[in-house]
């Protein structure tokens, strides 16, 4: 897969992510696992030398498996990253699948929703999009970036469903 490329089936657009560099995931990987291991081996070389479980290994523990945590969910979602949009008669909810879970569900009502382009330079000068949706109260952007055919099929879609496509 050598790009960001989209999906659209009955009433779901689906935006599946390019994988990253492989040696970027593993060296990811290699850092979750050390973050994990540092803390178990603080607290067995403490204990072994008699110096008991002490509260700051709490913090220890909290500060490392937090870093581990987010680093495998950036790895996570590098490999197995998907944007899905559900399109429904009044609503449009989104949601950033990971595979092995996902995040909670934003609901948006199509009536109070504009809908925007987002346009960005990446290498070569190359053009790519990322959708914008905008309430009166909340500005969300999608993450992955589209280019122009990609970006084209999500938009013809909304004009379609909605009668309103992206400014």
């Amino acid at each position: 897969m050598k790009k960001n490329f989209v999906e659209i089936e009955n009433s779901k657009i689906v935006v599946t992510g390019k994988k990253s560099n492989i040696i970027a995931r593993i060296f990811l990987w290699f850092l979750a696992i050390v973050c994990f291991l540092i803390p178990l081996s603080v607290t067995i070389s403490q204990i072994v030398l008699g110096n008991g479980f002490h509260f700051a290994m709490v913090i220890l523990f909290l500060i490392f498996w937090g870093m581990a945590v987010m680093m495998t969910r950036i790895v996570i979602w590098n490999t197995f990253g998907k944007e899905i949009l559900h399109l429904h008669e009044k609503t449009i909810d989104y949601i950033a699948d990971y595979k092995y879970f996902k995040d909670s569900q934003r609901t948006f009502n199509v009536n109070e929703t504009e809908f925007e382009t987002v346009e960005f330079h990446e290498l070569r000068n190359k053009k790519m999009w990322t959708l914008r949706l905008k309430t009166n109260n909340e500005t969300f952007q999608t993450v992955l970036k589209l280019d122009e055919d990609e970006y084209e099929k999500i938009n013809k879609e909304l004009k379609t469903r909605y009668n309103k496509g992206c400014n």
